[in-house]
């Protein structure tokens, strides 16, 4: 039990350390620079999506080490989709960490 533990927690610290460095041969460009030409959705969490639909987020710092609930709901569906379900119904949640 303990062996197993220990794979695990090592395998936990391991990639939080891999996902929080940076290259030390990498140099970081200004954000400017990364999405120019790109389409600006400000918000709460600003996005920027390129010509490769590729989404990009700009979190304030403020934002970060406090939790965000997202819920998903639809918008629209057809008519004969379901009984059950209705524009505005909740789909899924979500609880985000920065």
């Amino acid at each position: 039990m303990r062996l197993i533990f220990s794979i695990v927690l090592f395998f936990i610290v391991t990639t939080n350390l891999y996902a929080q460095k940076a290259n030390s041969d990498e140099q970081l460009k200004a954000i400017d620079s990364i999405t120019f030409n790109m389409k600006v959705d400000k918000g709460l969490i600003t996005t920027y999506q390129n010509k490769k639909n590729e989404l990009y987020f700009e979190i304030d710092k403020s934002l970060l080490k406090k939790e965000l609930l997202v819920v998903t709901r639809l918008a629209q569906i057809p008519s004969d989709y379901s009984g059950y379900l209705n524009a505005g119904s909740k789909t899924a949640e979500h609880a985000l960490l920065f």
